[in-house]
């Protein structure tokens, strides 16, 4: 099968389905728990919002993604725009240059934080960017073993 064939493609969209409703379910249910468990009930709306909020993308995401599979045209503009080495080379770009001033700009958040008195959010904000830093460093060596 060649590259950006549409049945490669409906593959990918089955998976993106499957990813997308998994992680949106947990979150959902994580969002709902806390709401429910919240003793003061003070974040109780705000967590029932973010559940719905995300219930209704999760919807939206499904409806576009079944468009795409009942259409060809549709699936075989989505297969060129997937493969384009341009478009993969911008996403490529756009990605590393996120993941670049991130990793630069939340040290001076993390000082600032500390400056203010902010000192738990603080160390959870560096605690989260060393575990993103090491992810990207296993990610970037098994990558240039494989490649």
């Amino acid at each position: 099968m060649e590259v950006g064939s549409t049945g490669e493609v409906k593959r990918g969209i089955y998976r993106r389905i499957f990813i997308r409703s998994a992680m949106l379910a947990i979150w959902v249910v994580g969002l709902l728990f806390v709401a429910f468990t919240d003793e003061s009930g003070t974040m109780r709306t705000y967590y029932i919002r973010m559940s719905l909020i995300l219930a209704v993308a999760w919807v939206i995401y499904l409806v576009r993604d079944y468009r795409f599979l009942k259409n060809d045209d549709l699936l075989r503009r989505v297969s060129v725009k997937r493969y384009d080495e341009r478009n993969m080379l911008i996403t490529y770009k756009a990605t590393r240059l996120t993941v670049v001033a991130l990793l630069c700009s939340i040290p001076v958040a993390i000082c600032l934080m500390s400056a203010f008195g902010m000192q738990e959010a603080a160390n959870t904000l560096a605690v989260i960017t060393a575990v993103f830093a090491v992810v990207y460093a296993v990610s970037w060596v098994a990558f240039s073993r494989l490649c």
